[in-house]
Order: C-alpha cells, then sequence, then structure tokens
C-alpha cells in the first residue's frame, strides 16, 4: 500500500511482471543508458577540469581505466596476428568518455533483452 499526493491509498501489483514490463519498454534502456552517460559526462567534465587548471588536454582512454583498476592488458601484444593486434590496441586507445555512453546502453540494450525472453518463457508456462 502507498499513500498518494491526494492521501489516497493503493496497492501495488504483487507479481514481479511489472518491474519486467518496466524493462521491457524503454525503461531499462533509459536507466542503463543514463548510468553510461553521466559517467561518460564526468569523465569530460574530469578532463575540462584538468584542461583548465593545466592548460593542456590530457586524452583519457580505456587503457587508463584498466591502469587505475590495476588490471593487466598485456595480453594484447602477444597477439600472433597483428591485424587483431591492432584492433585491440585500437579499443583500448578509444576515449573512456565514449566507452562509458556505449557500454552503458549495450548493458541497458541486453538486460531488455533478456527480460522480454524470461516475460515470454513466463507467460508461455502460464497459458
Amino acid at each position: 500500500m502507498i499513500t498518494t499526493a491526494n492521501n489516497r491509498t493503493e496497492s501495488l501489483p504483487q507479481d514481479d511482471t511489472s518491474l519486467m514490463h518496466a524493462f521491457e519498454t524503454e525503461g531499462g534502456v533509459g536507466l542503463f543508458g543514463a548510468l553510461g552517460l553521466l559517467a561518460g559526462a564526468a569523465t569530460v567534465l574530469s578532463q575540462l577540469y584538468l584542461w583548465a587548471r593545466l592548460e593542456e588536454w590530457i586524452p583519457i582512454p580505456l587503457s587508463a581505466l584498466f591502469e587505475w583498476l590495476g588490471l593487466n592488458y598485456s595480453f594484447v601484444a602477444s597477439f600472433v596476428w597483428a591485424d587483431a593486434q591492432r584492433i585491440m590496441v585500437w579499443i583500448f586507445d578509444l576515449p573512456l568518455s565514449l566507452v562509458f555512453i556505449a557500454f552503458g546502453f549495450a548493458i541497458g540494450y541486453l538486460v531488455r533483452y533478456v527480460v522480454t525472453i524470461f516475460s515470454r518463457v513466463g507467460s508461455a508456462h502460464s497459458q
């Protein structure tokens, strides 16, 4: 039971399908996309701060996040196929802000897809 602004009480749905329905619509994608956009904007704002302070633009690639987290990505140098190595170097050189935004929307669409699949499976079993 919840109380609305008009002091009316309304009951919440008791099933989990309401949460699943929220992610089936654009809500799930929007939530993760917004988080990715927020992280990307924070990255750009930190770059702008450093630029204003140091008077030099400091790029923040994806590899900087790996270094900050203490993750080893030296496996890229051990690729035998030179084209695969070039692709991985290109990925690790992408701007971190764009990676955050793309990753947020990709996770959002993945969550939406998985929830849609489970809701279809659940509705098929209930019939």
